[in-house]
């Protein structure tokens, strides 16, 4: 029997709790073949409901953007919690900015506050995080902490294995839960995101909304992140993991990486105005400073070297830049600066990047 059928096959008997087997066999996750007899896909079944039990709490949607795009549902995707404190794993493009605020939908329908953390849109990943307590009556949840999933490596995934996916296709609904679709990971794609060939490739159908959602193997642990839906309905990609571990701790601080400067700039609100030199890559050297500009109203000078930024280190004038991206016009930041011999701190107050 083919895969389609299979596929078909196993989405009608999760929506039919009245079929039932004796002596059940129970479900090799890492199996990479079709079932091959009714008792085997009552087992695969079993194994996909457990899935879901486990993960729904944790699958969230975000609403971005001001009331009416939020109601709208013009700025929407999803994400999964994977900490007790509400971290939030989704996709780059959902979020695009951080420090902005979030809706996130729950799985009953409640919503809750947070906000967005860093991102990098050279491999579509990105971080958020629920501000909000968990409530006492959330399935999961324990004093005020938030049920979460485990994380998992991706390089594992053998050809043929079956996996989970969650998300809000068409955006979270308040009578939905996150719709559940069977898959099975096809390959790495070598034409995915920026044509580059390390996303993970399943034939687990997303539509619009998915994207951030998680991905799933049998054992329940969270190996990818929904990113693009494909070329037909049965190839899609998903951010692997290893992306997301590989930069934790700095898109938890908020740091964010561009594939382009057209893309920093599009996320950009505000401006120091200063020139950096770019000749030297480590360290934070002044070159010129606008006149009349909020830098030099600071008390910054050309030559100065800017050591942090908010008590964040800053290493190379690309990663300042990657830092203005977080904060608003009007916002004050403190820098810590070398001068000679001298350390200065200094406060700059942010402006608005001027419209082009």
């Amino acid at each position: 029997m083919t895969r389609r059928f299979f596929s078909l096959a196993l989405s009608s008997l999760l929506a039919c709790s009245s079929f039932a087997l004796a002596d059940t066999p129970k479900w090799d996750n890492a199996r990479t073949t079709s079932p091959e007899s009714p008792e085997e896909l009552k087992a695969l079944q079993t194994a996909v409901k457990e899935v879901r039990k486990k993960t729904e709490p944790a699958t969230v949607g975000l609403l971005l953007g001001n009331d009416e795009e939020r109601k709208s549902g013009m700025s929407c995707g999803s994400g999964v919690i994977v900490s007790e404190d509400g971290l939030v794993l989704t996709a780059a493009h959902v979020i695009m900015r951080p420090n902005e605020p979030i809706v996130f939908v729950l799985p009953n329908g409640k919503q809750v506050a947070g906000i967005s953390l860093g991102l990098n849109t050279t491999n579509d990943s990105g971080m958020a995080k629920i501000t909000d307590k968990a409530p006492k009556d959330y399935p999961g949840s324990k004093d005020g902490k938030w049920p979460f999933v485990p994380t998992g490596p991706s390089d594992g995934l053998k050809k043929g294995q079956w996996i989970v996916s969650l998300g809000h296709p068409g955006g979270p609904k308040a009578d939905r839960s996150p719709p559940v679709r069977v898959g099975r990971y096809l390959s790495f794609d070598k034409a995915g995101f920026g044509q580059r060939n390390d996303l993970i490739c399943t034939d687990a159908t997303l539509v619009g909304g998915d994207s951030g959602g998680p991905l799933f193997t049998l054992d329940g642990k969270c190996v990818g992140i929904h990113s693009e839906i494909g070329e037909t309905l049965d190839v899609n990609r998903h951010v692997p993991m290893e992306k997301f571990t590989a930069e934790w701790d700095k898109m938890v601080d908020g740091l964010m990486i561009f594939r382009n400067e057209r893309e920093r700039d599009r996320a950009t609100t505000v401006v120091m105005n200063v020139v950096f030199d770019d000749t030297i890559k480590d360290r934070v050297r002044v070159e010129d400073v606008t006149s009349g500009g909020a830098a030099e109203k600071a008390g910054l000078k050309p030559d100065d070297t800017i050591l942090t930024v908010n008590s964040k280190k800053v290493g190379s004038p690309d990663e300042l830049r990657a830092l203005l991206p977080g904060f608003k016009a009007g916002q004050k930041i403190k820098l810590d600066v070398k001068r000679g011999e001298e350390n200065v701190e200094i406060s700059v107050k942010l402006v608005p990047r001027a419209k082009r």
